[in-house]
């Protein structure tokens, strides 16, 4: 399998795209059938629901997101009772809008989850802020936003009760294609045509791109407890093939040598080539066992490295001293060894897994994962200027109150939740990101705008 093909079997497998069909379809549902009975609104309050609801599922144990989307269903309810409400007076609506600005915006100090969570409830407040409707119909908006929040989260939690591990294998693979690219960013350090500083940048990235998915991973396989406590065949191989991928990692990260040193010394010859060549390689068949996990699909046929490592060791060994010791280049081949008996290792659990049992009791499956305790304690601590999420927060309630008291002097008051929205999607922590999207916000509108014309 080619490289493109990798690619599109990687993204058609990805958790993005087996969301974005779920996320899509469960929105979209409520209001295509009940525009079937002459009840598109009653639909699109539904529909609204399950979008509220869906900023809040995000990737993690299914506890977790149980939870996330649990707490996120009665908030929308209660932010669209109170705002339905609050609107019938501009000082009553002034007043919430300034306190759940706030209020939701401080969520940030108990993580992403929560900060969806907060972030759906501005949403959700926010476009109920220009919905004329009488005492009768804020209640029936309510229940219609919050039987579409439960409608999502039911089939959220279906579709996890029916696939327990195809989250762990779709983290686990990516996990695996971004070690895959950080070696083929190591073939480029013996390639004498590349820059080594901009080398150096790409791995650095890379290399924050693969701990953030190892922990992802270790998110998902520690913190839920089908895995963990469940001696099933394919918890113990997702496991197992987890622990096995962090050494293999590690011996990917101890390869570093004299690079510059290695290119002057050797560069003349064709050595280097065949290293980059072999590591280029080893980063394709590892990218294969990714993808047979993520997939999964049968794996494909292994191709024996060890003809070309044997290759590369007599090209070395007739190096002999004219170019200097070539004690560098045999601790390149045999790290290569290595990697390649891994791989190996890997390739076989994928085809033919032997499963040492594993003690669920000895093993503390905690210490591999950090805990975020949701608590009022850690809420009144951050309420100070030396807290980040506060100066943050007072930002966006001030700048969310400003908004909504300009656009009631305006003409076009009515439309005041655009300003809302634009504010709270813009307004960031860091000012740098803030700017960014701004820009991107302005390009966005010169662009609609030049589409229309």
């Amino acid at each position: 399998m080619n490289k493109q093909s990798r690619q599109v079997g990687y993204f058609l497998s990805s958790q993005y795209f087996s969301d974005g069909i779920r996320i899509t379809l469960s929105i979209l549902l409520p209001s295509l059938v009940l525009a079937q009975v002459d009840q598109l609104q009653a639909g699109m309050a539904m529909s609204l629901g399950a979008l509220n609801v869906s900023l809040s599922d995000a990737p993690g144990p299914v506890m977790h997101r149980r939870n996330g989307m649990l707490s996120s269903a009665l908030i929308s309810f209660s932010v669209t009772f109170i705002t339905g409400f609050a609107r019938m007076s501009p000082y009553f609506l002034g007043i919430e809008i300034l306190l759940f600005s706030f209020f939701f915006s401080m969520f940030a100090i108990y993580g992403n989850r929560a900060t969806s969570v907060g972030t759906a409830a501005l949403l959700i407040m926010i476009l109920m802020i220009d919905r004329p409707m009488d005492a009768a119909g804020v209640v029936k908006e309510s229940t219609l936003v919050l039987t579409g929040s439960v409608w999502y989260s039911l089939i959220s939690l279906l579709v996890s009760r029916l696939q327990p591990y195809r989250l762990a294998q779709q983290a686990l693979g990516q996990c695996i294609h971004e070690i895959a690219k950080l070696m083929a960013i190591k073939a480029d350090f013996y390639d004498v045509s590349t820059e080594l500083d901009d080398n150096y940048r790409r791995l650095i990235a890379q290399q924050v791109d693969v701990s953030e998915k190892q922990d992802a991973v270790r998110e998902v396989l520690f913190k839920s407890r089908r895995i963990v406590t469940e001696s099933t065949r394919t918890g113990r191989l997702l496991l197992l093939t987890f622990v096995d991928v962090v050494d293999l990692y590690e011996q990917i990260i101890a390869m570093y040598y004299d690079y510059s040193d290695i290119r002057e010394r050797f560069g003349k010859s064709s050595v280097l080539t065949e290293i980059s060549r072999t590591i280029r390689r080893l980063s394709v068949e590892l990218d294969h066992i990714g993808l047979a996990i993520q997939l999964p699909v049968p794996f494909h046929k292994s191709v024996n490295i060890n003809p070309v490592l044997e290759e590369l060791k007599r090209h070395i060994d007739a190096l002999g001293d004219q170019e200097g010791s070539t004690l560098v280049l045999k601790k390149v081949l045999v790290s290569l060894r290595t990697i390649s008996q891994r791989l190996t290792g890997l390739q076989k659990n994928l085809v033919q897994p032997t499963l040492s049992p594993i003690d669920n009791e000895a093993m503390e499956y905690g210490r591999f994962v950090s805990h975020q305790e949701i608590d009022l304690k850690s809420f009144l601590d951050n309420l100070t200027l030396n807290s980040s999420v506060f100066r943050h927060s007072v930002r966006v309630a001030i700048a969310m109150l400003v908004g909504f008291v300009i656009t009631k002097l305006l003409p076009y008051g009515h439309h005041s939740y655009w300003v809302l929205l634009t504010i709270s999607v813009i307004l960031k922590p860091a000012f740098s990101l803030t700017k960014q999207r701004n820009i991107e916000r302005i390009i966005g509108t010169l662009a609609g705008v030049s589409l229309a014309c």
